[in-house]
């Protein structure tokens, strides 16, 4: 939250269990420029804990 950005795990909101490792962003505005960069920022982020 420091950078702004929310994510959920996406157990949240499924019954499955075959998305223990997933995560879902949720916005409710539409994609702008600003959007984008903050989720290309998650990307980023993920590549980077990924290894």
């Amino acid at each position: 939250m420091v950078q702004g950005i929310c994510l959920a795990p996406e157990l949240m909101f499924s019954t499955s269990q075959g998305f223990g490792r997933c995560l879902r962003p949720n916005y409710r505005h539409p994609l702008d420029t600003r959007m984008g960069e903050a989720l290309r920022h998650v990307g980023e982020m993920a590549k980077q804990l990924a290894g």
